[in-house]
């Protein structure tokens, strides 16, 4: 059964170490995506979303507009971020993650909520939690930026709530 992503109680996130010292984190305010889930066992059958990149939050807007230059996320050639599952296993989803026009297979580890009938809308629902840890240099954000000032590593977390369509 297709579920819609529920965006109130969705959020989008990443964290890396600057200077070696400090964790900074930040989160996309704009994405989408559709979602398939088997209602009976509730494993999921599909998965794919993109985020806006330009929706960059760090809650700092200098470094956000640092973070959408050519030397980082390029959004003026590059407006969105794809994700698209490809194989879903119980604790892990392999996905093809594609940042600047670059496609790599990601390892994701899942974890999933039983399905609840919300008590507002009265529909089945469900959360999803997705989280991994990426290479930014494979993606060519930030080539240039030594490991020392930011970490090469990533940490990704998707958190959606969907809800059954109708």
């Amino acid at each position: 059964m297709p579920f819609d992503i529920d965006k109130k109680h969705s959020a989008i996130s990443f964290s890396l170490t600057h200077l070696g010292i400090s964790e900074q984190n930040g989160i996309f305010r704009e994405f989408g995506g559709s979602l398939e889930i088997d209602t009976g066992t509730a494993h999921i059958k599909a998965l794919e979303g993109w985020v806006e990149i330009a929706s960059i939050d760090t809650n700092t807007k200098e470094r956000d507009t640092n973070l959408q230059s050519e030397e980082f996320f390029s959004t003026k050639s590059f407006a969105r971020a794809y994700f698209k599952a490809k194989e879903i296993k119980n604790g892990s989803v392999l996905a093809d993650l594609t940042i600047k026009g670059i496609t790599k297979e990601v390892f994701f580890d899942l974890k999933i909520s039983q399905i609840i009938i919300n008590q507002r809308t009265k529909k089945p629902t469900i959360d999803i939690m997705l989280t991994a840890t990426i290479n930014r240099k494979d993606f060519k954000i930030g080539e240039d930026v030594l490991n020392a000032v930011l970490n090469d590593k990533i940490a990704l977390k998707i958190q959606l709530q969907a809800t059954q369509k109708e």
